[in-house]
């Protein structure tokens, strides 16, 4: 398919826009933080005061802080398995209310349930304490 000039110009920028962006604000950063990870830069002094220690932060990671290295990636892999399976059983109560199974407008209305409830107690929440006309937080800011 012949596609005109004018087509090609908007596919570019469709295209290019996004992919420079990303490139920009996470290939970039990642690629620093890996450089970044060989050097003994404390972040606040200037760019300058960065110096090369090359593998000398991970030797400390593995030897010298050997059992609290054990329990982070412990949390951490518990929390990963936590989350895959509180996303999978998400996927499959989502499957299975989607399906015209017998009560299931009863499950969706319980599921949604604490997505608007929260919604309303927020809303008493701001009106008793920032819109109060008594003692709301606007009458302590801005006294009228």
């Amino acid at each position: 398919m012949k596609r005109s000039k004018s087509d090609q110009a908007w596919l570019a920028f469709l295209v290019g826009v996004p992919a420079t962006l990303h490139i920009a604000l996470v290939w970039i950063p990642a690629i620093l933080t890996v450089a970044l990870s060989f050097t003994a830069w404390d972040n606040l002094a200037p760019l300058s005061a960065i110096e090369w220690v090359g593998s000398l932060n991970y030797r400390q990671i593995f030897t010298i802080f050997r059992n609290d290295l054990a329990a982070a990636l412990f949390n951490n892999i518990l929390l990963i398995f936590w989350l895959g399976l509180c996303s999978a059983v998400g996927m499959l109560f989502a499957y299975l209310l989607d399906k015209n199974i017998r009560g299931s407008r009863v499950y969706q209305s319980i599921y949604y349930f604490p997505v608007v409830l929260s919604l309303a107690v927020v809303g008493f929440i701001w009106k008793s304490t920032m819109f109060s006309r008594d003692r709301g937080l606007l009458n302590n800011v801005w006294p009228g």
